[in-house]
């Protein structure tokens, strides 16, 4: 009889052991499942984080690609595209509107021929980008008539910032003109500490 109320109280003993752990196992779980969740969200924050400023700013990693380019001198706006390769060769387009006096009309023209090679590179250490571009510009009489290039061969050269920018169509309405559409582009300095 001793013997089985041995073996009862070891089974017994066992049973309550299972229970414990079983317990102990449920209490672990109860207390790690919201840190585990946490965790998964928090890394799926952050994977999410990195795609965006990869996709928001694809140009910071390197120049290549094909740009707008917006050039103000003097009251004369400038209209122009840069395509930049992979090594950093870079082609150019610069145009004009202009107002021909033959026509009555503006017209958009060809305002410089590119000579040589253009070069747009990341400057080491920084998010700048190197530009250096050799143009010549063409010369234009008052009816939007080629009437040679400059004599001289000019440089385009500087160091530019990366920007953040937004560009789209938006429609230029006057209740005496009518309605235009055409193209805004909005560009801000992206700050150094980004």
């Amino acid at each position: 009889m001793e013997n089985q109320n041995n073996l009862a109280a070891d089974a017994a003993a066992k049973w309550q052991y299972k229970q414990a752990v079983v317990v102990a196992v449920i209490a672990a779980i109860a207390t790690l499942t919201p840190t585990v969740l946490k965790i998964v969200a928090d890394t799926n924050t952050i994977t999410q984080l990195r795609a965006q400023v990869g996709n928001e700013h694809p140009g910071l990693t390197t120049p290549a690609g094909l740009y707008e380019w917006e050039w103000n001198e003097g009251g004369f706006a400038v209209l122009g595209s840069v395509d930049v390769s992979s090594d950093g060769s870079a082609q150019i387009t610069l145009e004009q509107w202009m107002r021909c006096e033959s026509e009555n009309k503006n017209k958009r023209v060809r305002i410089a021929d590119q000579r040589g090679a253009g070069t747009i590179k990341q400057i080491s250490d920084s998010r700048d980008i190197s530009v250096n571009l050799p143009v010549q510009f063409i010369r234009y009489n008052s009816n939007c008539v080629k009437t040679g290039m400059d004599p001289e061969l000019s440089i385009i050269r500087g160091r530019i910032k990366p920007v953040a920018a937004y560009s789209g169509t938006v429609d230029y309405a006057s209740s005496g003109r009518g309605h235009f559409p055409g193209g805004m582009t909005l560009v801000k300095l992206i700050d150094a500490a980004q």
